[in-house]
């Protein structure tokens, strides 16, 4: 008898712990947000420069840029560089334009601000 109330008593505690454990996916407290797909462009040197942000909240999770008209080895130089900063940072707030390629940097940072 002692032996089976043990056990029932074992069982309604680990029971009770399961019930107690973190759920990974509680997100009890969290401002929950999701992620926005923007598109917006601007004229850059050569033509127009066009954007394709995904936001989550105000930060920038990816970022495709083109400019199929700027310079290859100036305009679309400065692109794939600033697209990379851009994402790693999550923002254009302190990004400089990239020597050289001012214009289509400009543009760039227009795109973004203007993208809906």
């Amino acid at each position: 008898m002692k032996k089976l109330l043990s056990m029932a008593l074992a069982a309604v505690l680990v029971f009770s712990l399961v019930g107690c454990g973190n759920n990974a996916n509680d997100t009890k407290g969290e401002a929950k947000t999701e992620a926005k797909v923007l598109k917006g462009e601007a004229d850059g040197y050569k033509g127009k420069v066009t954007v394709e942000v995904t936001k989550d909240g105000d930060k920038i999770t990816d970022l495709k840029i083109e400019g199929k008209d700027e310079t290859p080895e100036i305009g679309q130089e400065a692109i794939k560089t600033l697209s990379k900063t851009i994402t790693e940072k999550g923002t254009t707030e302190g990004i400089e334009a990239v020597s050289g390629a001012t214009v289509t940097s400009e543009a760039v940072f227009k795109a973004i601000k203007e993208a809906k």
